[in-house]
């Protein structure tokens, strides 16, 4: 399974993930799924994220039938933060690949936690990501813009165990050094 946890907002890049996998869905392992998961947004407060997950979900009805039974969305209910913490690490945990596609992003937190739980992780080459990945070390960087690019780096991902076990000691090392919240208070 191929995952991303963010909240709905365009810039997270949600509907170009749904097209980069069903456009190069032939690179990627036949087994693969991918799952977008993000916060159940309330209409009434939230119309913005109601309308950018009705557009994932959208994109997602064009999808041919082979492809469409391989993409997952889920929105997961916010008023027990307790179950929705508990989701999103279920999921970062037991994911083949964790990916964070997104167009624009100043510090990627589902990178850091991902990176922290060994999960191997492809990630857009933008802002903030940038710093807490170092490319082919302990994460691999994409263009947002190249689905071909993001299906290879998977694919790789998918067909190397063991280079999944060594990359995720990486992570956790560089996420416990300087890259993410946690490392920070470590070095105080």
């Amino acid at each position: 399974m191929i995952a991303q946890v963010s909240r709905w907002d365009r810039l997270k890049g949600g509907k170009e993930l749904v097209d980069a996998f069903a456009d190069n869905v032939a690179t990627l392992p036949d087994d693969a799924h991918l799952l977008l998961l993000g916060p159940d947004p309330d209409p009434e407060r939230d119309a913005e994220s109601a309308a950018v997950l009705g557009e994932v979900l959208d994109r997602w009805d064009l999808l041919p039938e082979s492809v469409a039974s391989r993409v997952h969305i889920a929105a997961v209910p916010m008023h027990d933060r307790d179950v929705n913490a508990m989701v999103v690490n279920a999921v970062q945990r037991v994911a083949d690949v964790v990916t964070q596609r997104s167009l624009v992003e100043a510090f990627g937190l589902p990178v850091a936690e991902a990176m922290w739980k060994k999960a191997p992780v492809v990630a857009s080459a933008v802002g903030g990501i940038q710093d807490q990945i170092e490319d082919g070390v302990d994460g691999v960087l994409v263009d947002p813009t190249d689905g071909a690019a993001w299906a290879q780096a998977v694919a790789t991902y998918c067909a190397s165990l063991s280079g999944r076990t060594i990359w995720g000691w990486q992570r956790t090392s560089r996420c416990a050094g300087s890259s993410c919240p946690t490392g920070t208070c470590w070095n105080w």
